[in-house]
């Protein structure tokens, strides 16, 4: 359906800030509020300061910690109690990496990110996620 959303709360994970605040800009004007993070251990106490504080992730696969974004995303839904709508976005062509985006269940993009399609693609997951079919 496309029926109007309540302009989401997003946060945004990746490890290049110039990067978030690109999407930051995008997503503003679109968007309660928009949180960047450039760390996983950033994000997460975000999430866990506000488990119900966001509607949906925007995390980037290659993050320079320990966790891959898959893996950050799955830390952050544990935090959250539930499985919160997420982008993960890839910059990689390497096939095997892309296969494992794919697998992670996940909505993947590939950079660069067109910042329309985002919008369009965060507002369709935040549709389909259960929490908002009321």
């Amino acid at each position: 359906s496309n029926a109007p959303i309540a302009p989401p709360r997003v946060l945004v994970l990746d490890d290049e800030a110039q990067v978030g605040e690109a999407v930051r800009l995008w997503l503003a004007p679109h968007c309660e509020r928009v949180d960047v993070t450039t760390a996983t251990e950033q994000a997460c106490a975000l999430v866990q300061a506000q488990p119900d504080g966001y509607d949906a992730l925007v995390v980037d696969y290659r993050l320079t910690g320990a966790l891959n974004g898959i893996e950050a995303a799955n830390a952050l839904w544990r935090l959250a109690g539930r499985n919160v709508p997420t982008i993960l976005v890839t910059g990689d062509t390497d096939p095997e990496r892309v296969r494992t985006a794919y697998a992670s269940g996940l909505t993947v993009m590939f950079k660069p990110v067109q910042p329309d399609v985002l919008l369009q693609t965060l507002h369709e997951l935040i549709r389909a996620d259960p929490r908002h079919a009321g």
